[in-house]
């Protein structure tokens, strides 16, 4: 959502600002024992997302898509809570093994978005701008 509301060297710095406070947050959890800085990651898409699509005014689309992939990254961070439990009362599947199968559902919904937005950019009759050429890799 945000790399689609600002410049492309702009999405560049955000996604390597928040690489590097994933990589910081799993480092300080394992020096220090604290899970607050990665909690917070881990929490920050909840907020984030419905906020940037309220601010840059998202398409129907964009906020049905992401609607429909927050309940399954919420989801999954239940399961990942009751591993143990879920294993016991399920005999066979853990919640790892379902927070890794609602995480790709969840990516699932997201990949689908891309894909509607830019089949339909891709069909517009317009000139081909940078969108259009990076929307026709996508869908290729």
């Amino acid at each position: 959502m945000r790399a689609e509301t600002v410049f492309h060297a702009k999405a560049k710095i955000d996604i390597s600002l928040l690489l590097i406070f994933a990589v910081v947050s799993v480092v300080w959890w394992h020096l220090i024992g604290d899970l607050r800085l990665y909690l917070l990651l881990q929490g920050l898409p909840l907020i984030l997302i419905p906020m940037w699509q309220a601010i840059y005014c998202a398409s129907a689309s964009a906020r049905i898509m992401f609607g429909g992939a927050l309940p399954l990254y919420v989801m999954v961070r239940v399961v990942e809570f009751y591993d143990h439990a879920l294993l016991a009362a399920l005999g066979a599947v853990s919640g790892y093994t379902l927070k890794h199968l609602l995480a790709a559902a969840a990516a699932g919904v997201v990949v689908m978005r891309l894909r509607y937005k830019c089949k339909d950019h891709h069909h517009s009759e317009v000139g081909l701008d940078s969108e259009d050429m990076r929307c026709k890799k996508l869908i290729v």
